[in-house]
Order: C-alpha cells, then structure tokens, then sequence
C-alpha cells in the first residue's frame, strides 16, 4: 500500500508470494485513509478458510484444473501406514499441525496487520518444502489466491476506502 491518501489515489500492491502481484488505485478525492487494519483482519481470515479448503480438498483450490495435489510415493504410503496415520491421505496431513498453522491463533500461524499493510502466512518448517517442492518431492501448493479471491480482495478494500472517504465529506 502506498501513501494514506492525501495526494487523491491509494496503491493497493498485495503479493503473494511467488504466485502473483495484485495492483490497484484507489481515487480517494484528497482525502486521508490511513488505517485499513479492519479490511486486512476480514481479507486475513478470508484467506485462512481458503487455505482450510484447499486441504480440505487436498490442493483442488489452488491447483486449477489439475486435479489437486500429487499422490504421495510409494515410501511415503508405507511410512504412514507404519506410524499409525492413513496410508494415502489425506495428503499433507499427520497431526494437522501444518494445517492449522494458517488458521488464526494456530501456533506458527503469521497475521501480522497493520495500517497500511499485512502479512499472512506460516512459519511451519516443513511449509516451504510442502509449498514449493523439493528435489524428491513435487510441489504442493498450500497457499494461493483465485480469481474470485483477488476480485474480492480489491472490492472489499475498494469499498473500504468508499466508505472512509465518504465519512469525511
């Protein structure tokens, strides 16, 4: 985000990392919005039911059509099996502890809003690798951002900056 307003636009720049950049300007006719801490709270728990989905669905959201999230490996099957957890799924979880990382309050969950800007996500060690992949596993994306998401996102901070500037007349 840049500038509160007074110059007469707010930039709206949300990032997700690796994924995409989502960029927006928002006239604000010179007046000052210099505080979107409540629309990041609600876009931050937007975000935490979307990831809930998507392990919910075993990677369908983020995916786009194809299909959802590798199958584990063969191995990976056998040392579930032998730890007492489902052979084959669900995927990306044994003990949800990497699942609830993205909810609001789970340990290891990152909300981090403040006035101008935010920060979610999560500091599980094994997000990373889950995320991105690694040189023996594919990638199965945990966090991501549809076409409906990033609609909703401009229109609910769009219409957070309407209502502030309109306060002010």
């Amino acid at each position: 985000m840049s500038g509160p307003g007074a110059s007469g636009a707010i930039i709206l720049t949300f990032d997700v990392v690796g994924v995409e950049t989502i960029e927006r300007s928002f006239v604000t006719a010179g007046k000052v919005v210099d505080d979107l801490t409540p629309v990041w709270d609600a876009i931050a728990t937007d975000l935490a039911a979307d990831v809930a989905q998507n392990f919910a669905s075993e990677g369908a959201l983020f995916d786009f059509g194809f299909g959802g999230w590798d199958a584990l490996a063969d191995s990976t099957v056998r040392q579930r099996e032998r730890l007492g957890y489902g052979g084959e799924g669900p995927i990306e979880l044994r003990t949800g502890e990497l699942r609830d990382s993205f909810q609001r309050g789970g340990v290891g969950n990152v909300t981090d809003l403040q006035p101008l800007g935010m920060v979610y996500g999560s500091l599980a060690f094994q997000a990373g690798w889950q995320n991105w992949g690694t040189n023996r596993m594919p990638p199965r994306p945990l966090l991501g951002m549809t076409q409906n998401r990033r609609a909703l996102i401009v229109q609910k901070v769009g219409d957070y900056i309407r209502q502030r500037v309109a306060e002010q007349f």
